[in-house]
């Protein structure tokens, strides 16, 4: 597998993820090539791609969850033990609100904006977070 090397990112892209880079790795998954990602939202937006997946047309949205992302800015699913398409969110802004709000409201609320890339195990609306640093 090729490692994306730091020369191949734009001056000023390093440290947050951007639409750019996240798409740019989900081509890479769309076109077959063979890249391996130390950052998971750069992984998740290339296993999205490999899957047939392209996310060049999907919306940008911002929208808030309870409680802080976690380190990875990847959600995961517990009950299955797998990752989601991203980070999950009780809602996109404008719209209504996920049903499990109401279980865990006890946790401080946080923003986040980004592509939208799917929807994970209970329906719930998924990005993938520009506010993520990128470990590539």
């Amino acid at each position: 597998m090729k490692k994306i090397e730091r020369s191949e990112i734009p001056e000023g892209e390093w440290f947050l993820g951007t639409k750019e880079m996240i798409l740019k790795a989900n081509k890479a998954g769309l076109d077959g090539k063979d890249y391996f990602y130390r950052t998971p939202v750069l992984t998740i937006a290339f296993n999205l791609g490999a899957k047939g997946i392209d996310l060049s047309s999907a919306p940008i949205v911002t929208g808030w969850r309870l409680g802080k992302a976690p380190e990875s800015f990847i959600s995961v699913n517990y009950r299955d033990n797998v990752s989601e398409p991203g980070l999950s969110l009780m809602a996109i802004e404008g719209e209504k609100e996920h049903w499990s709000a109401g279980f865990i409201n006890d946790r401080p609320k946080y923003t986040y904006t980004g592509i939208l890339s799917g929807t994970g195990s209970d329906d719930e609306p998924c990005i993938l977070a520009f506010e993520a640093e990128s470990w590539d």
